[in-house]
């Protein structure tokens, strides 16, 4: 029985890494076409990053993702069509509602915390949520 739930948990992390590859060059895409306007891929971290959602609780744990994390925020629940409203920053986009660059991630519903672009920056805010949470238990 084990077997079978880790091999159902296998075909949907390779199922996620397929799809965030093919959303991936999609977005390169259109970024190509002039319509969106900004562009990091996330093409050879699908694997880790899938393993990384893996380990946390959906709607309970936060997440301070990159621009690079379209794999991680799939594994946590986006949708492909919400990453599609992100890449086009379209007004349902439920990131920012299409005022945030597109690939910067955030998710009310899935506590995915918003980011800046500088790198690093959502270390210090993830560091108080943890100390946060750590403290009200």
């Amino acid at each position: 029985m084990k077997s079978e739930a880790a091999s159902k948990q296998l075909v949907q992390a390779y199922r996620l890494m397929l799809l965030a590859r093919k959303l991936d060059e999609k977005a390169i895409t259109l970024y190509k076409q002039n319509k969106s306007y900004f562009h990091i891929g996330c093409a050879g971290h699908e694997a880790v990053q899938i393993a990384a959602a893996q380990q946390l609780v959906k709607y309970t744990d936060y997440s301070y993702p990159y621009y690079r994390d379209l794999a991680f925020v799939l594994a946590l629940g986006m949708t492909s069509r919400e990453i599609m409203l992100n890449v086009l920053s379209k007004a349902d986009d439920p990131n920012s509602g299409g005022m945030q660059m597109p690939m910067h991630y955030g998710h009310k519903e899935l506590k995915i915390v918003s980011q800046s672009s500088p790198t690093g920056t959502q270390f210090l805010q993830a560091v108080g949520t943890a100390h946060s949470t750590y403290c009200m238990q």
